[in-house]
C-alpha cells in the first residue's frame, strides 16, 4: 500500500461543505484525494488547518490530519512557536511515504518537510507549482528567509509538477530544474447545454493580484450589460469594490456561494472575465468550460490556449479589448466559444486522466531505487 499525504491548509473547508474560502490548490487536490482514496492500494491522509475540529476526521475516504494550533486567529510570538512546532512535528511523525505539497510562496512548508521528512526518514516529497509569481524571480529573488528556503528546498525535491508548460519552461530558466506538466483535474459529465446566458462573470478571491476594480471598470463602460462578481473575503480590496460597485447600477456583488453551488452561476455567464496579474491555470478556467461559457482574460493565457483552441479573447493586458470583445459578443458565438471550451476540457482536464498521472508518478518515486 502506498501512503500519500496531501498539504492544504484550507482544504477542510471543502470537505465540510462550508462556505468558507480555499483557493486552487485545494480544490485540485479535494479531487484528487477522493479518487485515490477509492483505491485499495492506496491510504490518503490531508493535513488541513486548525478550525476546531476534530484531530482526525475520514470523509470520503481520506484521513483529514489537524495540525494543531495551525490557525491564523492568534498571531503572538507563543502562538507562533507552537504553530511551528505542530507542523514539523507532523512532517517528523507522519508515516506517510509521499508527501505533496501546493501553496504559494511554500518556503517553510518545503522547507520544514525536506528536513524533517524526506531528509530524516528517507520519505519523497512531491510539490506541485502554486502559481507562476512562485517560478518567475518575484519571489525566490525578493531574499527574505522564507524565499530562501524555498529556493534551497526546490533542488531537493523528488518531483516538481508544473500546471502548464510555460511554468515548466520558467523553472527550467530561472532555476535549471526539471519538472514535469500535469494539468489540473476535474470532473467532467456532458450536460444539458443552456445557452441562455445573463451576464458576465467575475469570481475570486478579494485580493489585490486578482485585480477585481478592472471588472468594475468594464462594466462601467457597458451599462446595458448585466456583470456578476462573486468575490469572498474581506479588506482593503473588498472594501475598495464594495465602494465603486454602488456607483454601478448594472453590477450585482456576492459576498460568498459555496463551491458545490457555484455551477449554475458559470452556467448561465454569458462570460467569464479574469482580471487578475498572474495565475497559475486558473480553475475558474475549467469551471467555464465545463459549462460551455467561453473567457476573457486580461492577463492570463496559459499556453495560449485562449488563442489556440478559440475559447474566447485573450487581451494582452488591453482593459479595452475586453470592452470591445464583451460588446459584440452576442448568443451564436457564445455557444460556439462555449463547445470549443468543453471539447478542450474534455480532451485536457479530465479527472480520470490527472489521477492515473498521479498514480504513474507515485509509483515510480516508491520503486525508485
Amino acid at each position: 500500500m502506498i501512503k500519500v499525504c496531501f498539504y492544504a491548509y484550507h482544504a477542510h473547508h471543502l470537505f465540510k461543505r462550508s462556505e468558507r474560502s480555499y483557493g486552487g490548490a485545494e480544490i485540485n487536490f479535494f479531487y484528487l484525494s477522493r479518487e485515490l482514496a477509492k483505491k485499495v492500494e492506496y491510504q490518503v491522509s490531508m493535513l488541513v488547518g486548525d478550525d476546531g475540529q476534530p484531530a482526525l476526521e475520514i470523509i470520503d475516504g481520506v484521513r483529514l490530519k489537524k495540525i494543531k494550533r495551525y490557525h491564523e486567529r492568534n498571531k503572538n510570538l507563543t502562538h507562533r512557536i507552537l504553530k511551528r512546532f505542530y507542523i514539523i512535528k507532523e512532517f517528523a511523525t507522519n508515516d506517510a511515504d509521499i508527501f505533496v505539497i501546493s501553496t504559494a510562496m511554500a518556503g517553510n512548508i518545503m522547507f520544514y518537510c525536506l528536513l524533517f521528512a524526506k531528509w530524516m526518514r528517507g520519505k519523497k516529497i512531491v510539490y506541485r507549482i502554486a502559481s507562476d509569481r512562485d517560478i518567475d524571480g518575484y519571489y525566490m529573488n525578493n531574499k527574505t528567509a522564507v524565499s530562501r528556503q524555498f529556493r534551497f528546498s526546490l533542488k531537493y525535491i523528488d518531483k516538481i509538477i508544473a500546471q502548464n508548460k510555460r511554468q515548466q519552461a520558467l523553472l527550467l530558466k530561472k532555476e535549471n530544474l526539471q519538472s514535469i506538466v500535469i494539468k489540473n483535474g476535474f470532473p467532467v459529465v456532458k450536460k444539458k447545454i443552456k445557452f441562455k446566458k445573463k451576464y458576465n462573470l467575475w469570481v475570486g478571491r478579494s485580493v489585490k493580484i486578482k485585480k477585481p476594480e478592472i471588472f468594475l471598470e468594464i462594466a462601467a463602460q457597458l451599462p446595458e450589460q448585466y456583470f456578476v462578481m462573486i468575490i469572498p473575503g474581506k479588506g482593503v480590496t473588498k472594501d475598495l469594490v464594495l465602494k465603486k460597485s454602488q456607483l454601478l447600477s448594472n453590477v450585482q456583488i456576492i459576498d460568498q456561494v459555496n463551491f458545490f453551488e457555484i455551477e449554475q452561476y458559470f452556467s448561465e455567464a454569458k462570460c467569464l472575465v479574469n482580471t487578475s496579474d498572474f495565475e497559475g491555470f486558473p480553475n475558474t478556467f475549467i469551471q467555464s468550460f465545463i459549462n460551455y461559457t467561453p473567457i476573457c482574460s486580461i492577463n492570463v493565457n496559459p499556453d495560449n490556449i485562449i488563442e489556440e483552441y478559440l475559447l474566447g479573447k485573450f487581451c494582452n493586458g488591453n482593459i479595452q479589448e475586453a470592452v470591445i470583445f464583451l460588446d459584440k459578443l452576442g448568443e451564436e458565438e457564445s455557444k460556439t466559444l462555449g463547445e470549443n471550451g468543453f471539447r478542450y476540457v474534455m480532451k485536457h482536464h479530465h479527472l480520470t486522466d490527472k489521477v492515473q498521472r498521479y498514480e504513474k508518478l507515485f509509483s515510480q518515486l516508491i520503486h525508485k531505487k
